[in-house]
């Protein structure tokens, strides 16, 4: 099976990196083929500007243009490695964690807004946080944490736990 998960990390001014983590609705080839679009295109508009709220902002009208009958969720991060200090953007996706040296960890983004392409362009909050020497920031798609025997909450608090144990492992 083919499907819309897809995740890419790029260089980006000032010695800083962007990441980003999306999923495109449904299954099969048409989800397939619209990640593909989705990911270059976000991939062009990150080396415009590679803020989050820039870049969730034009993938929006890119998706309401071109893909109207479909939607994504994604997260956007830039991240200066120099100075630990991240911004987030999150249209509908599972949160990011951050997990500190001293094995605490953050769920940033739980309240993420809609996803992109509902055709209503979203004013997006941007998040900011900082991530320690040590520290992991871990992003995912819902595959992960999902599953029929718990919530999604559920999932990514076990996502969480793991992390820690895995770090500290």
């Amino acid at each position: 099976h083919v499907g819309g998960d897809w995740y890419d990390a790029v260089a980006a001014p000032a010695d800083r990196l962007a990441l980003v983590v999306g999923d495109v609705m449904g299954r099969g080839v048409l989800a397939a083929t619209t990640m593909i679009r989705v990911r270059a295109g976000i991939r062009g508009l990150l080396t415009v500007d590679p803020s989050p709220r820039a870049v969730l902002s034009a993938a929006d009208e890119m998706l309401t243009r071109d893909a109207p009958d479909q939607f994504v969720t994604a997260a956007a991060v830039l991240v200066d490695p120099a100075t630990g200090a991240l911004s987030l953007c999150n249209a509908g996706h599972i949160p990011l964690i951050v997990v500190r040296p001293d094995g605490t960890s953050d769920a940033l983004g739980a309240e993420s807004g809609l996803p992109l392409g509902l055709g209503r362009l979203q004013d997006r909050a941007v998040i900011t946080g900082h991530l320690e020497p040590g520290g992991l920031l871990i992003l995912v798609t819902d595959g992960v944490v999902e599953s029929r025997s718990h919530d999604l909450d559920c999932g990514i608090e076990r996502l969480r736990n793991l992390a820690v144990e895995l770090r500290d492992g």
